[in-house]
């Protein structure tokens, strides 16, 4: 759903967080619907409910949707063409998605950068379709920790490739939740982006 909610609002030039607002106007609740359709044809798993409850909207809002984009396709060639722009675009990024790797690294640094690197190669070698992203481990090498304005430096690049909508999941390992891995999980909820936890936490 996040994959497909980003997609919709950059084809019809809109911020992706604007298809969660309660609002009526006509462009962001046209692009919440081609979303709800996308999302119905191409995530067979997904419920109906579960899709309104991503939007929070209810199941017959849904159905609404289903219904008015099938219409709007039938007799409007330019809106058929951003509904199949969409679903084009998502089965590309679904053929390879971009996961950043949550873990922390303070305390034992060499030992979670094993962990993290241990992390990345099994997902390399097992899941084709998903491109690990660690962005920080650069960071942990150039730079030290123990100095507030280099950790300042290296969370705010964090936060940086988060919100540039790259990223299509975030997965937390780890057998604790340290501050960085917070900001994180804080940043991905605010954005929105799905977060999986892989390891069972203390």
């Amino acid at each position: 759903m996040f994959e497909i909610t980003k997609i919709v609002a950059e084809i019809l030039g809109l911020e992706y967080l604007q298809l969660f607002q309660k609002t009526r106007k006509r462009e962001i609740v046209e692009a919440r619907q081609i979303a709800m359709f996308v999302a119905s044809t191409q995530i067979k798993t997904l419920s109906l409910s579960k899709i309104g409850e991503y939007y929070n909207k209810d199941h017959a809002t849904v159905i609404h949707a289903l219904k008015t984009v099938n219409n709007l396709c039938e007799t409007d060639h330019l809106f058929k063409g951003k509904v199949d722009q969409a679903i084009v675009k998502y089965n590309l990024i679904e053929a390879n998605r971009i996961v950043y790797i949550a873990h922390p690294i303070s305390n034992d640094i060499q030992g979670n950068i094993e962990k993290i690197l241990a992390i990345v190669k099994q997902i390399n070698l097992e899941e084709k379709n998903v491109s690990p992203f660690v962005p920080y481990l650069a960071d942990v090498l150039a730079l030290d920790d123990t100095i507030p304005e280099h950790r300042k430096k290296g969370i705010s690049n964090n936060v940086a490739y988060l919100k540039s909508g790259i990223v299509s999941e975030i997965r937390v390992y780890g057998d604790f939740i340290s501050k960085g891995v917070a900001e994180e999980i804080a940043i991905a909820r605010e954005f929105k982006i799905p977060v999986v936890y892989k390891t069972k936490l203390n």
